[in-house]
């Protein structure tokens, strides 16, 4: 079980950062990850991706991988919560 949920938490962490990870390819991962989703559900999606992938970090047994992946989920999902207030409040039209 430990490995499924140390997948699963690799999985979700990839899959909330994979639009700053891929930015610079020509891709257009985050219509992709997003389900082409647009507007305020778009932005929070992948703050929910990196909000399960702490919860699957929390459920691994204590060790080396536990305080890894909880420390890259935690750093990922700071880093969404600013884009997230950055989208919102930092590009409203005057």
């Amino acid at each position: 079980m430990q490995k499924f949920y140390l997948f699963a938490s690799i999985v979700f962490l990839f899959l909330g950062f994979s639009h700053i990870l891929l930015s610079s390819v020509y891709i257009d991962i985050f219509s992709i990850v997003t389900f082409g989703q647009k507007g305020e559900v778009g932005i929070i999606i992948p703050v929910i991706y990196t909000v399960i992938s702490l919860l699957f970090a929390l459920f691994l047994k204590k060790g080396i991988a536990n305080w890894v992946m909880i420390l890259l989920s935690s750093f990922a999902l700071i880093v969404n919560l600013l884009f997230v207030f950055i989208a919102i409040y930092g590009f409203q039209e005057p």
